[in-house]
């Protein structure tokens, strides 16, 4: 995965729909106290709206802003030495192609037979310490390209490393109060399914008929939120 600065990941928090059936295990039920109904609950209303999702959405939205920042600050340094190697590979063409022109340029000077010895001599050496002049610095650009490009290979890197832990850390954010808060509402609906002596509760969406006496949805909300 390349640039996502969290876009994406920031949508899948707390924006789920829970869509497996919830089932209360029967064993601390009685066969004298099963009747044998079945209870439903609008989890999603529950798990949505409940003031500990509200505040964890809230943290959630804060540490999500905090890394996104960081991966952006990231990518901006990638991308401007990205800029810094296209700009050496251009001064780089440049000095090839000037030492190209002072190689032929002198080997054209030293070949006019009209020239004196002394003519030919100055211009050759000046000639020379152009090349080598324009080699220096090839050289020096050259080398300093090799150690942005090698640079930049360690940035993408450090870029990807930090996405992926990104995405753990947004991941077990997601788990710790998602498993947290089920935990909660796992224990408030056994203790309804005890007390109504309903043998299973299961997800709302899940129902295509159902009487109303059996949904529980608003009772769990108030005992989740101690009332």
């Amino acid at each position: 995965m390349h640039k996502k600065i969290l876009t994406e990941i920031c949508c899948l928090i707390f924006n789920i729909t829970i869509c497996y059936s919830v089932e209360i295990p029967l064993g601390k039920i009685t066969t004298s106290e099963k009747s044998g109904s079945v209870g439903y609950v609008d989890i999603e209303k529950v798990f949505s709206l409940h003031p500990k999702i509200l505040t964890a959405k809230l943290e959630y939205n804060r540490i999500c802003a905090e890394l996104n920042e960081q991966l952006y600050n990231k990518k901006q340094e990638i991308v401007e030495m990205e800029q810094k190697i296209d700009e050496l590979k251009e001064s780089i063409d440049e000095l090839k192609k000037q030492l190209e022109v002072n190689v032929s340029t002198g080997s054209s000077d030293v070949s006019v037979s009209s020239t004196t010895a002394q003519q030919i001599e100055a211009s050759t050496m000046t000639a020379k310490s152009d090349q080598e002049k324009t080699q220096k610095d090839l050289d020096e650009l050259q080398k300093l390209f090799v150690e942005k490009s090698t640079g930049i290979e360690l940035k993408k890197k450090e870029y990807e490393d930090m996405e992926k832990e990104t995405e753990t850390k947004l991941f077990d954010f997601e788990q710790s109060n998602t498993l947290g808060f089920m935990g909660e509402m796992y224990k408030v609906l056994e203790k309804i399914a005890i007390e109504n002596k309903i043998s299973v509760i299961i997800d709302k969406p899940s129902i295509l008929y159902g009487e109303p006496g059996i949904d529980f949805t608003e009772e769990v909300k108030n005992r989740l939120r101690g009332k």
